[in-house]
């Protein structure tokens, strides 16, 4: 997920939207990261610089389940030197499409 500043708006992308490879999305985006319905781990950009994420998927295979699952990983960049703060942790439930 990441939150596009010049769009007002929050873009979640699931694994399956990467399922074919990597997809990179960049722009002036005031937070990129992963979360789930209840958690998430962003980082959130300094300043105003162009930011780059990827998503990627990976398809692992859990002990609990029989076949195997699609999971999303993300990396995050903005230029050698990466200046970002991280807060790992619960959303806010009354925020809508978080």
């Amino acid at each position: 997920m990441y939150y596009d500043t010049v769009e007002n708006k929050i873009v979640e992308l699931v694994a399956k939207s990467a399922s074919k490879g990597p997809v990179t999305n960049s722009g002036k985006f005031s937070f990129g990261g992963i979360g789930d319905n209840y958690f998430a781990a962003v980082f959130l950009a300094e300043g105003t610089s162009n930011v780059q994420q990827v998503t990627f998927a990976d398809t692992v295979r859990t002990p609990m389940v029989e076949k195997p699952e699609m999971f999303t990983g993300v990396a995050i960049g903005d230029g050698p030197p990466n200046r970002f703060e991280l807060f790992v942790g619960p959303k806010d439930v009354n925020c809508s499409g978080a």
